[in-house]
Formats: structure tokens, sequence, C-alpha cells
């Protein structure tokens, strides 16, 4: 090769680097912001957030669904703050909003204490106590989960019924 081809070769992937870099700065940025607007705004509709951050209503859902997973990978959880924040939180797609594990705690009526008491009554009403397992997927959040046959449980991500 000749040197005037290695050199462009070189550039090109200076530059490329350089590229990815910016992005990834600019959407650490824009994850900061989301972060600000859930935590200080006390903000969970998605819609409100993108108004409030100025960005579209899919890019805030992305950068939500990107913290969430983020925070649900073994050995990022206690690392930073975020990650704290959005452990075991989901995106709630009928309402269009965040749903954080913090706010579930905070509200005993929540919608996963009425179902784990449903869980509890059906289950115990119907004597379904079979011990063959499955996996199943959850229509709410998509997370695999492993349960008893036949038996309703709840997903151990977001808390929706599943069967």
């Amino acid at each position: 090769m000749s040197n005037t081809l290695i050199m462009w070769l070189v550039l090109f992937f200076f530059v490329f680097c350089i590229f990815l870099a910016l992005q990834l700065h600019r959407d650490e940025a824009r994850r900061k912001v989301i972060y600000a607007i859930v935590t200080k705004g006390n903000i969970r509709s998605i819609q409100e957030i993108a108004v409030t951050s100025h960005l579209d209503v899919d890019k805030v859902e992305k950068h939500l669904q990107k913290s969430i997973n983020n925070a649900n990978r073994i050995g990022l959880y206690g690392t930073f703050s975020s990650f704290k924040l959005f452990k075991n939180a989901y995106i709630d797609f009928q309402t269009k909003s965040i749903v954080l594990a913090s706010d579930k705690v905070n509200n005993q009526e929540s919608e996963e204490f009425k179902i784990s008491n449903f869980l509890n009554v059906f289950n115990k009403k119907t004597g379904k106590s079979q011990t063959d397992k499955k996996k199943v997927t959850c229509e709410n959040c998509g997370a695999d989960n492993i349960v008893n046959n036949g038996v309703v449980s709840k997903c151990e991500y977001c808390g929706t019924a599943i069967v």
C-alpha cells in the first residue's frame, strides 16, 4: 500500500472515532437531562418528559428503555444513582409513562399490590399447584419469566399478570 492510502485510512479512522465519541457524549447528556426530569421534576409521562427536555417522544422512550436495560444488567446495579433509580422500572405502554420501583413501593394500592392479591386468591380457588415450569414472555415489558404451568403469576420485572 502506498503511504497516501495509509494516511487516508488513519485519518478516516480518527474522524470516525471522534464522531462516535461525540454521539456517545450527546446520548449521555440526553440521558442525564431525562434522569433529572424524572427525579427532580417527578414527571413520569413520556410526553411531558419529551416536552420538558425538548426531545422527540421516540427518543425519550429509547433513552428510558436503554437506562432501564442498563440498570437491570448484572454488575451495574449499585454503581451509579441513575442505575439505582431505573432498577426494576418499566415503561407502561398503555399510559405512555415510566413506572419506577420506588413508585410501586410508595403506593400501597399500586397495581402490583392488587395483582399480587388477585394471584393469591385465584390460585387458591382454582387449586393450581402444578410443578411443570415454562418460559413465558411478558406482554407488557417483554421480559422472559419462568412460571409454573397453569398457574397465574406476575412478571418479576413489571408485575403484570402472566399465565
